[in-house]
Formats: C-alpha cells, sequence, structure tokens
C-alpha cells in the first residue's frame, strides 16, 4: 500500500498516520487490491473510479497463515545455495565420492561443522522443498537456528514445525 501511494504522493512514506488520513477504505480482492484515497483537494465531480489505486495482488496461504501475496516475495538466496549444496553432497555420497561429513568438507572447501548443519536439507519432504523453493514458504532467517535444533525424520512432523 505504501509503495502505491508513494506513486502519488510525494511525502506517503512521511508517516503511517499521513497515509491512513489519505485512505477512504481498501478493499481485498481475489486478484487485486484496491486503495481509494481520500484527497482534498480532488474535483467533488470527479469519478470515483479516478480516486482508486489498483494494486495487482493475491491471497496465498503461507505456513498456514492466508496472507496478501503481491508478487515480491521469491525464494530465499541463501536458503536455495543452502538446498542445493545440500543435494550436491547428498548426491556425492550416494555415489560413494564421500563417504563422512569430513570427506564431504574437504571436498568442498568447507568446514565440517557448516556440512552437518545443512547436510539434512537434502532430505526434506519433497512438498516443503517445493515450497521453500517456490517461495511460497519462508524461513525469514531461521535456517541455522532450525537446522540445529534438527529436522524429524517424519515428513508430516517436517512440514508442521517449519
Amino acid at each position: 500500500m505504501r509503495k502505491a501511494l508513494a506513486s502519488i504522493y510525494d511525502d506517503a512514506c512521511s508517516s503511517e498516520q499521513a497515509l491512513r488520513n489519505r485512505v477512504e477504505r481498501v478493499v481485498v480482492r481475489a486478484d487485486r487490491v484496491e486503495i481509494v484515497r481520500t484527497d482534498d483537494a480532488t474535483d467533488p465531480e470527479e469519478a470515483p473510479t479516478s480516486r482508486t489505486i489498483v494494486v495487482k495482488a493475491r491471497l496465498a496461504h503461507r505456513n498456514r497463515v492466508r496472507i496478501l501475496d503481491d508478487g515480491s516475495i521469491g525464494p530465499h538466496p541463501v536458503l536455495m545455495k543452502a538446498l542445493g549444496r545440500a543435494h550436491e553432497w547428498r548426491g556425492w555420497m550416494e555415489r560413494g565420492e564421500a563417504t563422512s561429513y569430513r570427506s564431504i568438507a574437504k571436498k568442498a572447501g568447507i568446514t565440517s561443522s557448516y556440512v552437518q548443519t545443512i547436510l539434512p536439507l537434502a532430505f526434506l519432504a519433497p512438498k516443503l522443498t517445493r515450497e521453500l523453493l517456490d517461495g511460497r514458504r519462508q524461513l525469514r532467517g531461521r535456517l541455522v537456528v532450525e537446522m540445529r535444533r534438527g529436522i524429524p525424520v517424519d515428513w508430516a512432523q517436517q512440514v508442521d514445525r517449519f
């Protein structure tokens, strides 16, 4: 909403209250958000549609919560890199190119503690992995914390936890 109003008002980002004072109502639809502004300078004869700002967005479900998705959230780059590394290392283990955390660390040029933290990502539930890669599920910087707590073996428990 702030971005949409900033395109019209130069001082839209000045304060939250200033924004609220300029908005008459907000209508959330399945495919868009309509912001009807209240302008003192607006001609009373002006059609109400000219006071409406339309922002394309959709309602989405993330972690069992319905949120407004404007398409700006995508997969987290750090998580993408970690998932890629974990699956690469898993492949090394399956092909016999590495047999321990230490051998993976030596081959990848990193520490074995990092391998121990990241490798379990290769064993996430397929549904959870897909949601993380699509950006439909976010960890918000909690990756290392969650990884250190351990990942449940059961995929249903993984989906519930993340």
